[in-house]
């Protein structure tokens, strides 16, 4: 199996395909799928309420109504949403070329995005809430 034709995430799918009942092979496949849903959606859900709460709310509009709140937070999630997609692609991507050419995209992706990570957590001592 790992003679190195196939890839190290083909084993689940092979061992689902081969092995397990075509009943139960159908749940585990709906399983995966609802936990990476569920995952997603939480990763997005979060992601538009710290914008509105603790971007929007306080700096931009700070005497709007929760309707406006809300209407912000779902464009929010909208990007959000794109962006997570984008970046999937993105991956997808670099993972065809990794076949070819090895993990430098991937390496430098990832290091880029880590930096804007560091950076919009890490602007300095003023813009970190205390509790």
């Amino acid at each position: 199996m790992l003679t190195g034709v196939r890839k190290a995430e083909e084993i689940v799918p092979y061992f689902i395909v081969q092995y397990v009942p075509s009943g139960w092979a159908g749940l585990v496949i709906v399983g995966a799928l609802a936990a990476a849903m569920s995952t997603l959606s939480a990763s997005i859900n979060t992601a538009s309420m710290v914008w509105v709460r603790d971007i929007y709310k306080p700096y931009i509009a700070k005497s709007k109504t929760d309707k406006d709140y809300l209407r912000v937070g779902f464009l929010v999630a909208g990007i959000v949403s794109v962006l997570m997609m984008a970046g999937a692609y993105l991956f997808y991507i670099a993972d065809a070329k990794s076949e070819r050419t090895g993990n430098e995209e991937k390496s430098l992706f990832f290091c880029a995005v880590l930096c804007i990570i560091r950076r919009l957590i890490f602007q300095g001592e003023n813009h970190v809430r205390r509790i």
